[in-house]
């Protein structure tokens, strides 16, 4: 009987560890590509979400992470109970893809973190200077990660017990609102803000441009008043001409207006005295006539009487008459005269009077001119951002932060803007990774074939910065561009909301921005993205779309060297349903969030940089300088 070979028994334990090891590996691959289940619980599903993304992540090359404009990645990706679906491995595939921050684990406070807060310390008051205008109600922060945050009120009045203060600056003065007196070295003022800095509104004659830094090379500061002094310059000349046009216009019509008067009341006046000149010599004509009748007859009856002897009586009757007549003369003359002269002096106070009046209406005029030119200036001058083509929107930033000589300019130590190195980034809106669910995916190629129009523009702005109208005009030799809004065919609804109306029909929308600024990105874009919204965004703006956006969600005219080329793209796009129809189910996977909760993120803010010290201490050249540039493709 042949006896089995004696195995070591090290041998035997590192079989073992082998054997362990390699079951372990096979059951751990198989979980991780056999999908995952729904779970009813929060907790399991953060478990099992957690290590999927853990391999997710694991093996090969890690790919570089994005941030789409602004995105922490708790939005309703990680909610996902709201939506009742769990991550299937599709979708955890086509997020790997993107490589989205928001693939990260999620990281979901707990009732318990919370309660830790609220023991930690008293609520953080919260308090707001101005409100945007678009946001309505006062903020609240019982939903939000970090909830240990108290609103007090709006108003200045409640700056000095507030430990939070946001401040909304877009439109502000420093006038209207001034800096608090009394402020804690441990208060946090936001300063807020969703506009592009394109140009800037200050009080009559100030002048904002010139820079708070005393480090400021001395090169730059002599350009920045020359700009300034040729700004100033050009506004005062138009300004001065305008006036002078006006004045100039109205006093032709006011002498206009004189002379004819005058005309008319000399041509009456002569012929009025030329009625009296002649009434008056056929007065004296008659006066002479009878006159002259009388003697003679008196004359011939003295004679007679002489001859036959008596006659004194005659010669005294004679003599009567011809004093009489000689009276008569005399009282008509001096009626004629007193007649003429009062013409003449009537006259003369209607002239004056008219000139009185026009002289009146001339300086009513000036005066008014003045006036409104000075109240236009005080209330509505501009001054541009060295080279920075002049805009025609409406947006613009408040003196206050641009002007060196204002208190808030020093005042911010936290920033909550558009921009993506702000501490807050309080941008229009967000991106979310929401993709359809598999059972639910529309017909992409059949949303395309029954699209029957190229492109479609809504704007209501008609001059831009960016050149956009330019741009489109362009575009439009090579393709057909239907334009809607103000500045082209009426909409049923105003602006971006006719974008509904538009997208069964339509392949295109440009939403072209009407600045080119860092980060800079409207509403818009994000409406686009809603849900059931089958038309794919073509963008041309200041941010790097590329960067922030999933590859073939949109078209991206910076892809293009102009108008020509982008135009003849889009002509092949749409010629092509197959591969228009994959861009459609690219975009189809992300969402839009405008105008997110704002104030839990600067109450987290408040909570996460407690006892921190940051100042900022020029906002305006942290915000306004060099951030906006004008267009290079046309």
């Amino acid at each position: 009987m042949r006896t089995l070979p004696r195995v070591p028994a090290k041998a035997i334990f590192c079989w073992a560890v082998c054997a362990t090891l390699l079951c372990s590996l096979l059951l751990f691959g198989k979980s991780a590509f056999s999908g995952h289940s729904k779970h009813s619980s929060t907790r399991s599903m953060s478990a099992s979400t957690s290590s999927s993304w853990h391999l997710l992540s694991s093996g090969g090359r890690k790919p570089a992470k994005k941030t789409y404009v602004g995105n922490t990645g708790t939005f309703v990706f990680y909610r996902l109970q709201a939506r009742n679906y769990t991550v299937d491995a599709e979708t955890m595939k086509l997020c790997k893809e993107t490589a989205l921050t928001q693939c990260n684990p999620p990281s979901v406070r707990t009732e318990a973190d919370r309660a830790r807060d609220r023991a930690k310390r008293p609520p953080y008051k919260f308090a707001i200077l101005r409100m945007p205008p678009f946001l309505s109600g006062d903020p609240s922060f019982e939903n939000c990660e970090y909830d240990n945050c108290k609103f007090i009120g709006t108003g200045s009045q409640y700056a000095k017990d507030a430990d939070g203060f946001f401040v909304y600056v877009v439109g502000m003065r420093d006038r209207d609102f001034p800096v608090p007196k009394q402020r804690r070295p441990d208060q946090t003022y936001f300063m807020g803000t969703w506009e592009a800095p394109i140009f800037t509104q200050t009080d009559f004659l100030s002048i904002c441009r010139s820079s708070s830094s005393s480090r400021v090379v001395v090169v730059a500061v002599v350009v920045e008043v020359v700009v300034i002094i040729i700004i100033v310059a050009v506004v005062v000349v138009v300004v001065v001409v305008v006036a002078v046009v006006i004045v100039v216009v109205v006093t032709v019509v006011v002498a206009v207006v004189v002379m004819v008067v005058v005309v008319i009341i000399v041509v009456v006046v002569v012929k009025v005295v030329v009625m009296v000149v002649v009434i008056v010599l056929v007065v004296a004509v008659v006066v002479v006539v009878v006159v002259v009748v009388v003697v003679a007859v008196v004359v011939s009856s003295s004679s007679r009487s002489r001859s036959s002897g008596g006659g004194g009586s005659s010669s005294r009757v004679v003599v009567v008459v011809v004093l009489v007549v000689v009276v008569v003369v005399v009282v008509v003359v001096v009626v004629v005269v007193l007649v003429v002269v009062v013409v003449v002096v009537v006259v003369v106070v209607v002239v004056v009077v008219v000139v009185v009046v026009v002289v009146v209406v001339v300086v009513v005029v000036v005066v008014v001119v003045v006036v409104v030119v000075v109240v236009v200036l005080e209330n509505n001058m501009y001054f541009f951002t060295p080279f920075t083509p002049v805009p025609s929107s409406i947006l613009k930033i408040v003196c206050t932060l641009l002007d060196p000589r204002s208190k808030w300019n020093t005042a911010f130590n936290a920033t909550t803007t558009y921009r993506l190195d702000s501490d807050i980034v309080f941008g229009y809106g967000k991106l979310d990774f929401q993709p359809p669910l598999p059972d639910k995916k529309p017909n992409y190629l059949q949303i395309a074939k029954n699209k029957t129009k190229t492109a479609v523009w809504i704007v209501s702005n008609c001059g831009s910065t960016s050149k956009r109208n330019e741009y489109v005009k362009q575009m439009q030799k090579y393709i057909d561009i239907d334009i809607f809004g103000k500045c082209g065919q009426p909409c049923e609804v105003f602006d971006e909301i006719c974008i509904p109306n538009f997208v069964n029909t339509y392949r295109f929308y440009l939403s072209f921005e009407n600045s080119y600024c860092t980060d800079y990105i409207t509403e818009k874009f994000f409406k686009l993205y809603i849900d059931g919204s089958h038309i794919l965004p073509v963008v041309r703006g200041g941010v790097d779309y590329n960067k922030q956006f999933p590859e073939k969600a949109f078209v991206n005219a910076a892809d293009f060297k102009g108008p020509k080329e982008l135009a003849m793209f889009l002509k092949s796009l749409a010629a092509d349903d197959q591969a228009y129809s994959s861009y459609l189910e690219v975009k189809d996977r992300y969402r839009g969030i405008t105008y997110p909760d704002r104030f839990c993120q600067m109450c987290e803010y408040l909570h996460k940089n407690e006892g921190k010290s940051r100042t900022l201490p020029d906002a305006k050249k942290w915000y306004g300088d060099g951030h906006c540039w004008g267009p290079k493709d046309i």
